[in-house]
This record gives C-alpha cells, sequence and structure tokens, in this order.
C-alpha cells in the first residue's frame, strides 16, 4: 500500500492502464512486508480514471521486484522491504474495485488494526515475562535497598515490586481493551448496518490500538528500570522489545487515534471511512 516521495505514504503514484498488451502495473511500494516469501502480492493503485484498485500479481512474474532493503531497529524480522513493479501484466479478473469498499460504512481499517494491537499487546505481554525472568534469576537488588535491609534480592526491592505491579497492570488492561475491541467487531459484524455502528467498531478498535502502542512502548523501556544496567548488554537482546515496539507505533501515530475518539465522545463526529484509523 505505502508509498515514499508524495505528500503522504498513501498519495498514490502506482498506476494500472490499459495497453495494446492487455492492463499492466507500474510503480514501487515501501513497507511490503511479506512479500519476498509470498505467492501473491497485493498492490493499491489507481486506475485511468483515477479510482482507487486492488490488483493481485505472482511474486515472480516478469517485471516484479522485490529487495530486501528493509534496514530500521525494530521489526527486522519482517523483512518489509520494497517492491517494484515495471510493467506487469495483470489479469483482469485480479483487479478489484477497492475504493467501493469505503464507500459505505465497513470495518476492513478496524480488522486491520486489530491484528497491529494484538501485535503490540504481545510486544508488551513478552517484554514483561523477560523483565520478570532477568529480575527473578539474574538482577541483584540496588544497594541502597540490601544495606536497609529491605531487600535481598532483585525481586524482593520494594521499588522492584511496585513498578512491576503497575506495568503488569497496564498489560492487563491493553489485554482487555484489544478483547473487549474483537468483541465489538464481532458485534458489530463485516457489514455494519449504519454508520453508528462502523463508528462505534471503529472506536473501540482505536482506543485498544493506542493504549497498546503506548503500553508497549512503556513496557519495553521500563524493562530496564526494573533489571538494572546489567540487562543492557546485548547478549540478552532485551531491547528487541523497545526497538520492535517503536518500529511498529511508529507507522501509525497515536495522537490521531486519540483525537478521533475524543471528537467521537465529545462532539459526536464519527471517524473517517477511510479505512486507516
Amino acid at each position: 500500500m505505502a508509498e515514499r516521495g508524495g505528500l503522504h505514504a498513501q498519495d498514490l503514484k502506482t498506476r494500472l492502464r490499459r495497453t495494446p498488451d492487455g492492463l499492466r502495473l507500474d510503480g514501487r511500494k515501501y513497507y511490503c512486508t511479506g512479500a519476498i516469501s509470498a505467492r501473491w502480492i497485493g498492490v493499491t493503485t489507481l486506475d485511468e480514471a483515477g479510482r482507487l484498485m486492488l490488483a493481485f500479481v505472482e511474486r515472480d512474474a516478469p517485471g516484479v521486484h522485490v529487495d530486501e532493503d528493509w534496514n530500521v531497529m525494530g521489526q527486522r524480522a519482517t523483512v518489509s522491504g520494497s517492491a517494484l513493479f515495471e510493467h506487469v501484466r495483470v489479469d483482469p479478473g485480479l483487479v478489484i474495485a477497492y475504493q467501493q469498499a469505503f464507500e459505505r460504512p465497513q470495518q476492513l481499517g478496524a480488522r486491520t488494526q486489530l491484528v497491529h494491537t494484538a501485535i503490540q499487546v504481545g510486544i508488551a505481554g513478552g517484554a514483561l515475562l523477560d523483565a520478570r525472568e532477568f529480575v527473578r534469576t539474574r538482577a541483584r537488588p540496588f544497594f541502597e535497598a540490601a544495606r536497609a535491609g529491605w531487600a535481598d534480592t532483585a525481586a524482593s526491592d520494594p521499588h522492584t515490586i511496585r513498578r512491576f505491579g503497575e506495568l503488569a497492570t497496564r498489560v492487563r488492561a491493553a489485554e482487555a481493551l484489544l478483547a473487549a475491541a474483537a468483541a465489538t467487531l464481532e458485534e458489530v459484524g463485516r457489514q455494519p448496518r449504519d454508520a453508528a455502528a462502523a463508528a462505534r467498531g471503529s472506536v473501540a478498535v482505536a482506543q485498544a490500538k493506542a493504549f497498546a502502542s503506548d503500553t508497549a512502548v512503556a513496557v519495553a523501556s521500563d524493562l530496564f528500570a526494573l533489571t538494572g544496567a546489567s540487562a543492557a548488554d546485548e547478549r540478552y537482546d532485551l531491547s528487541r522489545h523497545w526497538r520492535n515496539a517503536r518500529t511498529h507505533a511508529s507507522h501509525d501515530p497515536v495522537d490521531w487515534k486519540y483525537h478521533h475518539i475524543g471528537n467521537y465522545l465529545l462532539g459526536e463526529v464519527p471517524p473517517p471511512n477511510h479505512g486507516q484509523l
């Protein structure tokens, strides 16, 4: 979906054109998660009338070039490099009028965002589990706590106990919001009966996603406040949690989600129906 060089990531330059040789696709995409190992690639593009389309092309088709140029601090295992499409032949039967999906109330964007919410909740939970293991088996109590007789292990340090309890509660809240959002989408259904129902589903997911993103980044960072300096040793690779959470959250700013949530609750303004919330 995403492209570079335009005003924003959805300012599409990729084009699907009719030629004497049939439909042809030209353009370059970025953040193509899964494309390297895929058999088929779905590509958003504009047709000659400027309508948003979704064309499916084979990964190994002539003119398709998938690059391993994913060079970021986190989410490295997703191998979300770029893809170049040069005069790629497209089967007309494998083209969807994608724009139509957003011309009526829908939950396409909300369901996609629910998956990303689960990723952030998973990162937060994984960071918390790793912090717990390190504190219980490797970390030492701060010397002031040990000298005062307050703690003989890191796990009995009162400040560590308090902070871990707070982080565990935030992770549990993120898990609960994720479950509640999923239940709301199930209730609303794939085809909402009206705009109000669609808005309710989108806002529920937006709340869960924004909170999960903030929580994952916070837990992955505070992990080091719990474990101490020794946990920063690269052999433990504990920084991967923060790198993954921060990279993932950067693709979808939470400020816009909080904005739409507040606008909906205070002003009864429904969220946009463009499929991204």
